[in-house]
């Protein structure tokens, strides 16, 4: 099966690379999970995760590409991750007294 999955990309990125103005591989390799994975979820097959087949079966709620990033779980959505990075960053220095008084305290506890 894994061999059939390897060639089936191998002519997708001909096949496009052949018939669009796209002309470099790695964007190709992009769009084909997103095809492949709504024709295979539909069908009980194996789906592309990371470009390798995957070993167990795919839902339709794994499709979904907009799902919450990890790293945006505490920020606030009309922020980007830089300012928020910024803002997390002056709450830390500004508490610097506190700071101190915590590792003081961790300190005294390992003492």
């Amino acid at each position: 099966m894994k061999y059939i999955f390897e060639d089936l990309q191998k002519r997708f990125i001909k096949f496009i690379i052949g018939n669009t103005a796209i002309k470099g591989d790695v964007e190709v390799r992009r769009i084909y999970p997103k095809l492949l994975n709504i024709y295979a979820c539909e069908n009980n097959l194996p789906v592309s995760v990371k470009g390798r087949m995957s070993d167990n079966e795919f839902y339709y709620t794994d499709l979904m590409y907009n799902r919450k990033n990890w790293r945006d779980v505490s920020k606030d959505k009309t922020i980007s991750r830089q300012e928020a990075n910024t803002e997390s960053e002056q709450n830390v220095l500004t508490d610097t007294a506190f700071n101190v008084y915590l590792v003081q305290k961790a300190m005294n506890q390992i003492k």
